[in-house]
């Protein structure tokens, strides 16, 4: 209750406001932050993750997805997934990384489908690769048939010999 107050009733802060004390006035939440009409604690609230901030007085919104609220963020903005990574959810905590084998150069990436396999006769033991040149070429002696072979080529059989780097065939 304020002093000048003269209907003695005791007032909670409006919406996008936090409460300063027993005898001050409201002040703005600090930037990123909001508080929503009728909370009768007067505290402002940051974003939790998954989410962005809209404005003072409205709950977050989800991040859309190819964007990612990380937790401990405190600015409130969605974060773009970057190379490498995507998130195909609304209100995303995290962007999931291609998997071995594949690589991304998209910004903002929405599905593995952004990922890239690495071609046969390649291979990446890397999660998250942003290029083809992380995909590695299977060296003399080796081969693979595969695309987005994580794990190395396979050996020439007995009696076989490829002297290729990069062979796709036995």
């Amino acid at each position: 209750n304020l002093a000048g107050n003269t209907d003695g009733n005791c007032k909670t802060c409006a919406a996008g406001r936090k409460y300063k004390g027993k005898n001050s006035e409201c002040s703005d939440c600090d930037a990123g932050q909001y508080n929503l009409a009728g909370n009768e604690n007067g505290t402002c609230k940051t974003c939790t993750t998954g989410k962005k901030y809209k404005d003072k007085e409205s709950e977050c919104l989800d991040c859309v997805p190819g964007r990612y609220h990380p937790a401990g963020n405190t600015d409130g903005n969605c974060t773009e997934c970057p190379q490498g990574k995507w998130s195909s959810t609304t209100g995303s905590k995290a962007c999931t990384p291609c998997t071995a084998g594949k690589w991304s150069r998209h910004l903002v990436a929405t599905s593995e489908s952004n990922c890239t396999a690495c071609d046969a006769g390649k291979w990446s033991n890397r999660s998250a690769s942003t290029s083809e040149s992380h995909c590695t070429p299977c060296a003399a002696g080796k081969w693979s048939d595969v695309e987005a072979r994580p794990d190395g080529c396979d050996a020439c059989g007995v009696g076989t010999f490829s002297a290729a780097i990069s062979a796709n065939t036995s």
